[in-house]
């Protein structure tokens, strides 16, 4: 269509894009940390061998030393590792 300019979504930038992924590393790591500390302390096993991934909607799984447990972050945009909340399920 003639006249009409195509709009486009700042937040479609590279340079967007690449701030938002590197916000949502940030939190990922802080998340992972954090439970990882929790973790070693539940499940009597060093934190250099807990292992987390993450699940939808704030529920995460940390494992080691032949244990496992289920958590649910309860505030997801924290940012500093001591800020984070982790419920045990």
């Amino acid at each position: 269509m003639m006249g009409r300019e195509a709009r486009h979504d700042p937040r479609d930038s590279p340079v967007a894009l690449l701030r938002m992924r590197t916000v949502h590393s940030t939190l990922m790591d802080a998340h992972s940390s954090s439970l990882k500390t929790q973790a070693s302390t539940d499940l009597s096993c060093p934190k250099e061998q807990i292992e987390v991934a993450e699940s939808p909607e704030n529920h995460w799984t940390a494992s080691g030393c032949g244990r496992r447990k289920e958590y649910l972050l309860r505030n997801p945009n924290c940012l500093a590792e001591r800020d984070c909340v982790w419920e045990p399920q």
